[in-house]
């Protein structure tokens, strides 16, 4: 269920970066900290084609959420509670995001699409906190297609929240 107003946000569930290992580092240009509010983040791939995309970018595009702060891509990613305040900054840094590499005209005008963004990851959180999940995209003639999944406890030992 996607929330309407900013109101609906209050004392929800949102999806957090995590880092399992090193490979984050490895594998990812810019890699997301731990502990990152998180979104799919596939609008950031919606003019590439993936054939023309490096190695690292197509790790990037088949499988990272994307962290908003150091705006990074994570493997995985936690459902966790969060506080109204941590959403309105998450919200307030996307839409600066948005006019900063997107071409938004106005941090006015990206609100609402970072809430919106913030809203598909709140509906993404119908797991219980401390659940798991990582992101599949496929390219398909309609566009970029995700799959969600959950990943089981043994799948992450040893994994820095």
């Amino acid at each position: 269920m996607l929330h309407d107003t900013k109101d609906d946000i209050n004392h929800m569930k949102i999806l957090k970066t995590i880092r399992v290992d090193d490979s984050d580092k490895n594998i990812f240009d810019q890699p997301a900290e731990p502990g990152e509010i998180a979104i799919t983040g596939s609008f950031a791939f919606s003019d590439k084609v993936f054939s023309e995309l490096d190695r690292k970018g197509k790790i990037a595009y088949q499988s990272a959420w994307l962290g908003i702060g150091s705006f990074g891509n994570s493997t995985f990613v936690e459902v966790q509670e969060v506080e109204e305040s941590d959403l309105d900054q998450a919200q307030q840094k996307l839409a600066v995001y948005f006019v900063q590499n997107f071409g938004a005209p106005s941090i006015a005008d990206a609100l609402p699409v970072a809430q919106d963004e913030l809203n598909y990851s709140v509906s993404l959180c119908e797991f219980d906190a401390g659940t798991i999940l990582a992101i599949e995209r496929t390219d398909t003639p309609e566009g970029i297609k995700e799959s969600i999944r959950m990943i089981s406890q043994p799948e992450i030992i040893g994994a820095t929240l």
